[in-house]
């Protein structure tokens, strides 16, 4: 029996072994090997290996090698790499294949960057905005701000002032606080900080903007006001030099009305004769200027190494005399691999500016208005600029006219200087432990040295003040070390991505400023270097500094590739508020769905419908606080123990909230994207509602709390934000000879002030407006949006036949059942629809760039026009004031209360770009040459009476006080002709 069942196991074991033998080689045999490099021969690691029709797959290695095993034979292979274009072959059982990719710049531009880690285009479940170099490549900027105008939906691109160098707003679905900065967050390669009016637009690969709260949220306390993403060149290939030159010329685009200088002397007998024909003040200040731009740029790779280095050198005169601005900037991209495990990367950038009688970011032409645009507009135009003898003529002794300074004297003899020097570094290590698994240092530090120098020297014979001069300093530093840890994982139709962030960032800004009243001597140009000698000198200095340490941890899944579903959380403490309140969670989730499965045909006239929802609580850096701010000390107490000498020292200093903590901001965002007539036109519209709460506010004390100001900072009020983001790109026409392509932006927004913390309503005197600090100009109200004008309601003149008491001729008010004057508000300075229209158009070697941009439902206070109709009357609308034989609407008098009368509709439809260029592709010792004339602000179609609706005299951080004009700088009008050489 025994023999029996061994012979019976011995029957089947022999077959079983078999069976196995044959099962091990044709595994073998369906074996596919292969090695994968780029065009420069290094191997790529982290390449996505599929067999068409399957699951199946696998990822080269470090050394770019990978195996797999074929589920039939033969089969087709795809091989997928972030950057490279995408390749397919056949193999056989038993292939062994060397594979080279290529790299695809338009594959680059459908990665998005997110923070921390990039994207594909088709998986983003978030609202970002992107604009990549070739948007704005055939257009003469040396701006980042206006590369970015009027290309990304959600995102407002406010040129306030046309002076060189000036301040650029820029707001990301409006604003997220009321006394706080609602300018986004800057991140360059991956580190927080900087100035985007320091970068060189043509080192910019790309720009992506985080719109909603569930992508900002991966930046935590900094992310309410959404952020801005800024990508730069990096070098591959082989080598390329870069040689951009243009050279523009700007002008003045029109002139503001004004009586003739005869008029002016009738109008003003005390005036005098006209002297030598009068003097037309606005061609004596404003001037034609020149603006030349050189860019120089080297990129390729020479084995391991990769490189990019640039310079650029801006000389911009501003269209008002003695004002300039220069920059000069560089950069150097260097990235190597040491290894296969190894790639290192150091970023170095530097930029020095330097402004010449430039103010408030450019808002004025001057800080003292006796020697800005408003003195010119309202100067008596009988006088001449100088006597016979070459000296200003600059008295006026009967007091006519807004001032007693020839106003072209006082800009010519301003020496002011407003430099800036700006130092970047980034070193960036990554370690892939695995294919799947890396780790990458960031460690970076941004430096700002600023100084600004100020210098009047009024002319002899002056009454009104004195030369004087003052001098700011100001250094910052910002350091940034990111440790983050990414673990990719493909399962086919599903993937991961995890990652997690430890963050340091450290803040720390040294001030130094010092001043003196009058100087007595002549001649002084550099007097800000000789404070000592002018009346009671003084110096100051300070220091604030903060830290921030950040955790973040993302997961982003994606199925099937028709879902895609993300969330993060970030926990950022800082030492700006107490312990009890030093800290903010971020928490933020998104997901996309794609009807791809419904609509697959590319041919069909709707397909690719996708579907994406978003919510994030973020907080807002804007609410950055001083040092001693939440102390209860005073440093500016002084007391005198003997009655004599004055000892310096610390006091009370008012009422502190101990509890003041982040203002916060919960966003909800749904999208919807589809492409149409076989995928030539891509749409996308987002909804989102924008709540932002705790705002940093003032809040009145009972007199008994003893705080000297009767008021204390705290967390009070809410506002909201709520809207439509709608963009739209097609591909009109694309031949072998033209290309047709247009793209539209358009965006809504309503805001409301939901809270106040109390009261109804709260006036607001913007503080830096000469002229106008201490005066109620505008108004928070509850339920209504902020940037409201506040005053009367302007009704006309009263006529002759009015009831008894009222003067004729008088400017007549709206009023109520007991006649007292209805204040409230007037008007709205914050456009509630913006928008932009691009059009390309090549045809063989030409090309024409064509860019419109919009802003409606937005009023502008035209304090120019009520300085030249009725502080100094010299408007043309003046000729036809109220008289018994002419009872216009024009009262007579000075009357100059804040009021409807001069609040006017600030709509305007702008031609901001036109550019016609040839390239030539086929030249001796060249890749190809362009060259190129363009203009910029051709065509302003508005009916407000000022130089521009767009400009504003306010402060561009917070949106308090928007649209403003007194005196601001005009927007100037420019023709641009341009080389550029590809080496």
């Amino acid at each position: 029996m025994k023999k029996t069942k061994l012979r019976e196991k011995k029957n089947w074991f022999i077959p079983f072994c078999l069976l196995v033998l044959l099962s091990s080689i044709s595994v073998a045999q369906s074996k596919v090997t292969g090695v994968i490099k780029d065009d420069a021969g290094v191997p790529i690691a982290g390449v996505n290996i599929l067999e068409k029709g399957t699951n199946n797959g696998a990822v080269s290695d470090f050394d770019g090698n990978f195996s797999m095993t074929l589920q039939k034979s033969p089969s087709q292979i795809s091989m997928s790499y972030l950057g490279y274009q995408t390749q397919e072959k056949e193999v056989s059982s038993g292939d062994a294949i060397v594979i080279i990719l290529t790299e695809d710049a338009e594959s680059l531009d459908e990665v998005v960057v997110v923070g921390y880690g990039t994207v594909k285009r088709s998986d983003v479940t978030m609202a970002v905005s992107s604009v990549g170099s070739k948007s704005f490549e055939d257009q003469p900027v040396f701006r980042a701000e206006d590369a970015l105008q009027s290309r990304a939906s959600g995102v407002q691109v406010i040129k306030s002032s046309g002076a060189p160098g000036a301040n650029i707003k820029i707001r990301v679905r409006g604003s997220s606080s009321l006394t706080r900065s609602s300018e986004p967050l800057l991140v360059v390669d991956g580190i927080v900080g900087g100035n985007i009016n320091s970068i060189n637009p043509n080192d910019i690969q790309s720009m992506d903007i985080l719109k909603d709260a569930s992508a900002s949220a991966i930046y935590g306390a900094r992310g309410a006001n959404g952020v801005i993403l800024i990508t730069t060149k990096r070098g591959k290939g082989v080598p390329k030099i870069e040689v951009n030159y243009f050279s523009s010329f700007a002008s003045l685009p029109n002139k503001l009305p004004q009586v003739t200088p005869q008029e002016y002397s009738d109008l003003y007998p005390a005036a005098g004769p006209v002297i030598d024909g009068g003097t037309d003040y606005q061609d004596e200040f404003f001037r034609p200027s020149i603006v030349n731009n050189i860019q120089l740029s080297a990129k390729g790779q020479e084995g391991r190494l990769k490189y990019y280095l640039s310079g650029n050198y801006v000389n911009q005169e501003g269209i008002v005399i003695n004002t300039d601005y220069e920059r000069l900037t560089f950069r150097s991209n260097l990235e190597t691999k040491f290894g296969e495990k190894f790639k290192l990367g150091l970023n170095i950038s530097g930029s020095r500016s330097q402004g010449h009688n430039l103010f408030s970011g450019g808002a004025r032409a001057s800080s003292d208005n006796r020697g800005g645009i408003l003195s010119v507009l309202t100067y008596n135009p009988t006088f001449p600029v100088r006597n016979p003898d070459g000296t200003y003529y600059d008295i006026e002794p009967q007091a006519v006219g807004s001032i007693l300074v020839n106003p072209i004297a006082v800009i010519s003899e301003k020496n002011n200087n407003s430099i800036q020097d700006r130092l970047g570094l980034n070193l960036n290590l990554t370690y892939n432990f695995t294919p799947a698994f890396s780790y990458r240092l960031n460690a970076g530090s941004n430096t700002l040295n600023a100084r600004e120098e100020r210098y009047s020297l009024i002319p002899d014979g002056s009454s009104v003040i004195a030369p004087r001069a003052s001098f700011i300093t100001s250094v910052l530093t910002n350091t940034q070390l990111s440790n983050i840890f990414t673990y990719t994982k493909d399962f086919g139709k599903t993937n991961l991505i995890l990652t997690g962030v430890y963050e340091i960032t450290k803040n720390v800004r040294r001030t130094a400023n010092g001043g003196s009243g009058a100087y007595s001597l002549e001649g002084l140009k550099d007097a800000f270097y000789q404070i000592e000698l002018g009346t009671s000198p003084g110096v100051s200095a300070g220091i604030n500094d903060r830290t921030l340490q950040s955790y973040v941890g993302r997961a982003q899944v994606g199925v099937s590739e028709n879902f895609n579903i993300t969330g993060s959380l970030r926990v950022d403490q800082s030492s700006t508020f107490r312990k009890e309140n030093n800290t903010i969670y971020a928490p933020a989730v998104s997901a996309r769905y794609s009807l791809q499965n419904l609509f697959n045909d590319d041919d069909a006239f709707l397909n690719n419908i996708v579907l994406r929802a978003g919510w994030g609580k973020v907080g807002n850096d804007g609410t950055f606080l001083g040092t001693y701010e939440q102390l209860t000390n005073n440093f500016n107490q002084h007391y005198s123990y003997d009655g004599v000498g004055i000892t310096n020292g610390l006091g009370y200093g008012g009422v502190v909230d101990k509890d003041l903590k982040w203002e916060i901001t919960r966003q909800t965002n749904v999208g919807l994207d589809f492409k149409l007539v076989k995928n030539k036109v891509s749409f996308s519209v987002d909804w989102y509602i924008k709540n932002s709460e705790d705002l940093l506010l003032d809040k009145q004390l009972h007199q008994e709390a003893g705080d000297p100001d009767g008021r204390v900072f705290t967390n009070l009020g809410e506002i909201e934000n709520t809207g439509f983001d709608f963009s739209l790109n097609a591909d009109l026409l694309d031949s072998k000879d033209f290309y047709w392509n247009a793209n539209v932006v358009l965006s809504t927004i309503k805001n409301t002030v939901v809270d106040l913390g109390g009261p109804d309503e709260v006036p607001i005197s913007p503080a830096n407006i000469v002229g106008a600090s201490g005066e109620t100009v505008y108004v928070l109200q509850k339920g209504e949006p902020s940037g409201q004008f506040y005053g009367r309601t302007f009704l006309g003149t009263w006529k002759t036949d009015n009831p008894e008491g009222e003067t004729p001729g008088t400017a007549r008010y709206a009023t109520d059942e007991n006649g007292e004057f209805i204040l409230g508000a007037i008007g709205n300075g914050l456009p509630t629809l913006t928008w932009g229209f691009n059009q390309v158009f090549d045809y063989k070697g030409f090309n024409v760039n064509l860019l419109f941009s919009g802003a409606h439902g937005f009023d502008v206070y035209n304090d120019t026009y009520s300085e030249m109709l009725v502080k100094n009357p010299i408007h043309p609308d003046y000729l036809n004031r109220w008289t018994p034989d002419n009872q216009t609407e024009i009262p007579t008098g000075t009357d100059r209360v804040r009021s409807s009368r001069f609040v006017e509709k600030g709509d305007f439809i702008r031609l901001t770009n036109l550019t016609l260029g040839y390239t030539f592709d086929e030249i001796k010792f060249l890749e190809s040459a362009k060259v190129y004339v363009s203009g910029q602000n051709l065509v302003l179609i508005t009916d407000y009476r000022g130089y521009d609706p767009e400009v504003s005299s306010t402060n561009n951080s917070t949106d308090l006080a928007p649209s403003y004009d007194k005196g601001a700088f005009p927007n100037p009008r420019t023709f641009t002709l341009g080389l550029n050489l590809n080496f």
